[in-house]
């Protein structure tokens, strides 16, 4: 019998029921029966998982011109591996791969800055994209505004302001785009927000911006955000907007981390910024690399003077993270002392996953 037949047989049947895990763990949005954004032609509601053969996760984008180039007036649809290959940009063969790397049937191949696609593989315009965040930026300030103080203090992370962070900045009033366009007031002015801002970087410099949008309490702006939405006839039940947001040069991850502090041989990384702001404060070190989704992890981009490497995972209850901390440590392991912690306090039955800023507020009860 073929091998090639018998594995892809094999690991068909295993990845059947667990495509949720498998997409999460490569970077590619797990979504619900809803439309929203997709991870294959960029489009922002577009996209959703019908579920038809339930186990397989089939899905469908009704966009006619997909990317590479072919032209069809239903769109395209396909199971788990097909979601694989159009978001990777590889054949069957490579998402074999990736599934069997996933679950752990043979070492895992890791290139150095694999590039993680979150939403829009597409080709950006990346010198109008620097000149956007570069505007930000210059409006931004080092010194905590009231709202981001407040937020601090509801997360329980109010001491993270004795400590100088490199890449994080402040904005007091920044616009909230939708498809290309600012969302308005009836006066036609821009609605803002405060922000929190975290600068992406890699070896070859900074590469986007991670977005935080507070309302005046300090609370996240989700609400705001979408009761503007709605003023300005966008339907937010198809399009899925967030509080938090990435603006990213190349459209894609490639290494990519908010460097709290680039200095030392220990480096610490955690996956979410308010998770590696609590990391801060457990480690006593700023020297923290914040990836800011689990996907980019497994490609994170370690300087070659770090001897010491700690790993902070988020614990899972499918272990995803836990699996993103392995995947970067087997590419580093050579190179450093690799470390994974792990929170020892249980997952509460109402939630999916626990992290580190979870377990130090939890010392605090």
């Amino acid at each position: 019998m073929n091998l090639h037949k018998l594995n892809a047989y094999e690991l068909k049947h295993k990845s059947s029921g667990n495509w949720l895990n498998i997409l999460s763990f490569y970077g590619m949005e797990d979504c619900t029966g809803i439309h929203t954004p997709c991870p294959i032609c960029g489009g922002t509601d577009r996209y959703r998982f019908d579920d038809k053969g339930s186990a397989n996760r089939t899905w469908f984008c009704s966009d006619p011109e997909q990317i590479h180039g072919s032209a069809s007036k239903n769109g395209i649809a396909g199971d788990g591996f097909d979601l694989l290959m159009h978001g990777k940009g590889i054949n069957f063969y490579g998402a074999l791969k990736l599934v069997q790397d996933y679950f752990g049937h043979s070492p895992a191949s890791h290139p150095p800055a694999q590039r993680i696609y979150r939403y829009s593989p597409k080709k950006v315009d990346q010198h109008q994209r620097s000149k956007t965040i570069s505007a930000i930026l210059r409006k931004a300030q080092k010194r905590p505004h009231a709202a981001a103080l407040s937020y601090y203090q509801r997360r329980g992370i109010q001491a993270i302001t004795n400590y100088p962070l490199q890449s994080l900045y402040y904005h007091n009033a920044l616009p909230y785009y939708v498809q290309g366009k600012a969302l308005l007031k009836p006066d036609k002015t821009w609605y803002t927000w405060s922000c929190i801002l975290g600068v992406f970087s890699n070896s070859k410099g900074w590469s986007g911006l991670y977005r935080i949008y507070l309302n005046k309490e300090g609370r996240k702006a989700t609400r705001s955000i979408q009761q503007a939405a709605l003023e300005n006839g966008i339907d937010t039940q198809k399009i899925k907007l967030s509080s938090k947001n990435f603006l990213m040069l190349k459209g894609c991850f490639e290494g990519d981390a908010i460097r709290l502090n680039n200095t030392g041989n220990t480096l610490h990384v955690a996956e979410g910024m308010e998770t590696g702001l609590a990391v801060v404060l457990h480690a006593k070190n700023n020297n923290v690399a914040i990836t800011g989704q689990r996907a980019n992890m497994a490609s994170l981009e370690i300087p070659t003077r770090i001897k010491h490497l700690v790993i902070w995972a988020d614990k899972d209850r499918n272990q995803s993270g836990e699996q993103a901390a392995k995947a970067l440590r087997d590419r580093y392991q050579n190179q450093c002392n690799v470390i994974i912690k792990l929170p020892l306090i249980n997952i509460p039955k109402n939630k999916r996953s626990i992290d580190w800023l979870d377990v130090k507020n939890n010392k605090k009860s």
